[in-house]
């Protein structure tokens, strides 16, 4: 993976391992589960506009990672994962400073706009009419109060060791993501029937058992 072309902020170094030789090979197998998902508790420590892309932010978030890690960085003394989203427009950008989130951390490494991005924001999306248009309204997934960078997410009765790196253009994203929503409850849940899968929908918790939540979104998809 190429590095990123990012101009490191003051006190950041940044790691770039070579890939591991799995890493280009296509997700394989029959099974579909989102446990495969490396899902995390992060905090964002920066984030800014992306320089060229006017629809992106460019965070730096902690997530748990060890120093060294492939994708991270050191950004303040801590280890962090760059995330680009596009959010700029979507989600206010004070809103998202220093704010807990859920982010997918072995999504594959993607250059976007000559920044790489290794880590995903999970997130709930709907639309709304506004005066007779229609608009994106895009909630961030919030881990529980009293949750910590690195702790460790996951749907319940889904239960399973992560891959080392999915990528959301192939068969284990696409097959099990129509599954996410949020409930009447604010909670997020895999529902297998929607992924056309067998097995128990399953609410999306810490190691605790408290669930992730939104602030106001049901019925909405999550990616």
């Amino acid at each position: 993976m190429p590095p990123s072309t990012r101009q490191a902020p003051s006190g950041e170094r940044r790691t770039h391992d070579p890939a591991p030789p799995g890493d280009r090979k296509a997700e394989t197998g029959t099974s579909r589960t989102p446990a495969y998902l490396d899902l995390r508790v992060g905090r964002v420590l920066s984030i800014t506009k992306h320089p060229s892309a006017r629809k992106l932010y460019v965070s730096a978030v902690a997530a748990g990672d060890s120093p060294g890690d492939r994708g991270t960085f050191q950004y303040r003394g801590q280890t962090c994962r760059t995330v680009c989203s596009g959010l700029n427009g979507l989600v206010p950008l004070e809103e998202l400073q220093d704010r807990k989130v859920v982010v997918v951390r072995n999504v594959k490494h993607v250059g976007m706009c000559g920044i790489v991005s290794t880590a995903m924001f999970f997130a709930a999306v709907s639309e709304a009419e506004d005066e007779g248009h229609r608009r994106c309204v895009v909630e961030m997934v919030d881990p529980p109060a009293d949750s910590k960078a690195g702790d460790r997410v996951f749907f319940q009765n889904w239960e399973g060791t992560p891959r080392e790196q999915i990528s959301t253009q192939k068969r284990v994203w696409k097959s099990v993501q129509p599954g996410f929503r949020t409930t009447d409850d604010l909670e997020i849940e895999f529902s297998p029937r929607l992924a056309r899968l067998d097995g128990r929908p399953g609410k999306l918790v810490t190691d605790k058992g408290a669930a992730c939540t939104v602030r106001s979104l049901r019925g909405a998809a999550v990616r």
